[in-house]
């Protein structure tokens, strides 16, 4: 529930917390896949 939360108040850093911090983690979003938790 808090990750829903951050996300519906634009909190990326907050939201970002529950995640893996892993290389190995990925997204697949408008743009097409994205590798690791922190942004380049």
């Amino acid at each position: 529930m808090a990750q829903q939360t951050d996300w519906n108040n634009g909190d990326i850093d907050a939201l970002m917390q529950g995640y893996w911090k892993s290389d190995s983690l990925t997204f697949i979003g408008s743009k097409g896949l994205t590798y690791g938790w922190q942004k380049p």
